[in-house]
């Protein structure tokens, strides 16, 4: 089954991959419309065999909206991965247990104003434990937070433009050797409405400031654009996602790079929608002390989505 709690930064859909994102278990929910709305899941996200762990996934996440034109979320979830590792060198090597336990606890509110002024926020907190990806027998203190604010505004004309400008932020580990983790842990998000549309990074010792624009011409049309500045947060952690380089052994700087995006799409029914899409991204100082590059990315799709 396919799960999705509010903006979808911490758990969503894939609508952007071959697989696409879904759950192995249950979701209990009970309430009291508009006043609150609870939802209690879990979710085995891998079985045991002889070649890895157990992943269990668990949580409650509640809404209400009580206050007219604002929404309160609040949640708690907890990750428990255990990864077996097989050393696989000799007939005595023996096999290595990894261990998350990871519980993250947050709030996201949203609240529209004077009819075209739109807030929204969100903090997140996490802390557990993990196995020292270094060190298996060594254990990590863990403790990271995130957090996402955007402010938008629908100027009261025909083609409804709407304006706005957003800042994300998530914790990373600048010395992973001292008994602590801090990179934040991203469960499972849908990323391609965040963090820019060609899904290159991870909510993970990252920074993403912007802005964004949008406009609904007569016919059923959308057009949107959209520009995403992204930076490390701390300049000797990792860089989560494009290239996986692992943490660096220096200083690369925060300047990671720039993204554009701009969609073009036509829904003339509340059931069929037929999007397009470019994106560019121009890498900044990071990736290329990281060897990854400093050649431009470009990224085009067509999408025809049905919905029933």
């Amino acid at each position: 089954m396919e799960w999705s709690f509010g903006s979808e930064r911490l758990i969503g859909r894939d609508d952007f991959s071959v697989t696409g994102q879904a759950f192995d278990g249950a979701l209990l929910r009970w309430g009291h419309l508009p006043w609150i709305d609870i939802k209690a899941f879990y979710a085995k996200v891998r079985e045991s065999n002889s070649f890895d762990g157990d992943g269990d996934f668990f949580g409650v996440y509640t809404k209400s909206r009580a206050i007219p034109y604002t929404q309160i979320e609040i949640y708690f979830m907890g990750l428990f991965d255990e990864k077996i590792v097989d050393e696989g060198q000799d007939e005595n090597s023996g096999e290595l247990s990894y261990k998350d336990r990871v519980y993250t606890v947050g709030g996201r509110a949203e609240t529209l104003l004077f009819d075209s002024l739109q807030l929204e926020g969100e903090a997140v907190f996490q802390f557990g434990s993990r196995t020292d990806p270094s060190n298996p027998d060594k254990e990590l203190s863990h403790f990271a937070t995130a957090y996402f604010a955007e402010i938008s505004y629908q100027i009261p004309i025909a083609t409804q433009p709407t304006i706005g400008g957003f800042f994300a932020w998530a914790s990373g580990d600048a010395n992973p050797t001292d008994g602590k983790s801090l990179d934040f842990q991203t469960l499972f998000p849908s990323r391609h409405p965040f963090l820019g549309a060609m899904d290159l990074f991870q909510w993970a010792n990252l920074i993403d400031m912007g802005g964004s624009i949008g406009l609904t011409p007569p016919g059923s049309f959308g057009l949107s654009a959209a520009f995403h500045y992204f930076m490390l947060a701390q300049p000797r952690g990792q860089l989560f996602g494009l290239g996986n380089t692992g943490v660096p052994n220096k200083d690369v700087g925060r300047a990671v790079g720039m993204e554009v995006d701009a969609t073009l799409s036509w829904s003339p029914t509340d059931t069929f929608l037929l999007q397009a899409g470019y994106s560019l991204f121009v890498p900044g100082s990071v990736p290329d002390e990281l060897g990854i590059g400093t050649d431009l990315a470009h990224w085009a799709y067509t999408q025809i989505r049905f919905e029933y």
